[in-house]
């Protein structure tokens, strides 16, 4: 007699860019999953970071079946084809794309074998694919409250996707409010990367252990002034004696930015030449884990920098974004988030005061999400 056929399961997220918390979320999903394959919106070849090589979604889903499609991460209500690709694209292709009319961004698009440029980039639609037809859709740890500022026309579409999926659980009480208030069922856990602080592998780093670790996206320091913002972190270093360490949490185009962290090494020298800087050049999301780990405090503009410090019970300032706001608010609001350009300073001071995690914030959060994946598992693999 033949041995049973193992179970497929075809993981969809942004992990065809370099992003620490997507490609968080594969390493952290594949392992608890029958058969993983990694898909993503395009093809990229990611073996650098995380030894796979990503598919795109709708090539595997028009030629092969799975047992289960699992969906992880992110914004992914309000995330378009069309905004995930200026993200995504290498330098090249992104400069054609700038260049092109709808058209040619089309053209480009099918090429790429993504979807449709208005559709949800990493949500599915498996009524479209025949061998998907029954298959269960599971979205873990996503984020949906963007759609509401999302033209009607557009938000409608985007949030049939989501009511399509068998599975929801959302990681803010905004994204539950709003899927409440469009009558969509979803339940509330906090984000599976939450369950990192259990990893075996994520190392100990010694090279910037007790430093200000200090992430800020090109994006926010366009917002925010980045002459200020840098201004404002040096005050911080002097009145808590700290070194700065500059974290890139992604480089991904409009992400984090290692010339804009040039520019800041100059300001912040200039500003307090007694403060050692230095710079995280890995890109080893399990690696950056560990100078999170390692750090005296966090700070900055990424979500999973705050949910890895909180994980470890290492004192964490956020900066202003909404939907690390809306997490922070939800599940970790006894240390600093929303913080402003002047802000800084006294909130990096409050938060070390704060000591980390003296309440058990990690360890409750960790065993939450890992019990709310676990149920996911066993309802669908």
């Amino acid at each position: 007699m033949g041995g049973m056929t193992e179970k497929t399961s075809l993981l969809i997220g942004a992990y065809e860019r370099d992003n620490f918390g997507d490609l968080l979320f594969l390493r952290l999903t594949e392992d608890l999953l029958p058969g993983p394959t990694a898909a993503s919106l395009i093809a990229a070849d990611m073996r650098e970071l995380t030894g796979r090589y990503v598919v795109p979604y709708e090539t595997e889903l028009a030629r092969r079946s799975f047992d289960l499609v699992w969906v992880v991460g992110g914004e992914v209500g309000a995330t378009t084809t069309e905004l995930a690709l200026g993200f995504s694209m290498p330098e090249a292709e992104r400069e054609a794309w700038s260049a092109a009319d709808p058209a040619g961004r089309d053209r480009l698009r099918r090429l790429l074998g993504a979807p449709d440029l208005d559709s949800s980039a990493y949500v599915p639609d498996l009524g479209a694919y025949p061998l998907a037809s029954g298959t269960p859709l599971v979205l873990n740890s996503v984020g949906v409250a963007g759609l509401r500022g999302t033209e009607p026309r557009r938000r409608d579409a985007l949030l049939a996707r989501v009511a399509a999926a068998d599975d929801v659980v959302v990681r803010d009480r905004d994204s539950q409010a709003f899927l409440d208030e469009s009558g969509v069922r979803s339940r509330l856990a906090p984000d599976l990367v939450q369950t990192i602080v259990d990893r075996p592998d994520v190392p100990t780093v010694e090279t910037w252990a007790g430093t200000l670790v200090v992430q800020a996206s090109v994006r926010h320091l366009a917002k925010v002034g980045a002459t200020a913002f840098w201004l404002s972190v040096a005050e911080a270093a002097r009145r808590t004696g700290l070194g700065v360490t500059l974290f890139a949490a992604g480089t991904a185009h409009l992400h984090d930015s290692y010339d804009s962290y040039d520019e800041a090494r100059r300001l912040l020298a200039e500003a307090a030449p007694d403060v050692d800087v230095q710079v995280v050049p890995d890109r080893d999301p399990l690696v950056l884990c560990g100078v999170v780990r390692s750090a005296a405090a966090w700070l900055g503009s990424s979500l999973h920098g705050r949910v890895v410090a909180s994980a470890f019970g290492v004192p964490r300032v956020s900066l202003e974004n909404a939907k690390v706001s809306a997490y922070a608010a939800t599940w970790d609001a006894g240390m600093p988030f929303g913080a402003t350009v002047p802000d800084v300073p006294a909130a990096v001071e409050a938060a070390l005061g704060l000591r980390g995690d003296d309440d058990g914030t990690g360890r409750r959060l960790a065993d939450q999400a890992r019990e709310s994946t676990g149920a996911l598992v066993a309802a669908h693999a």
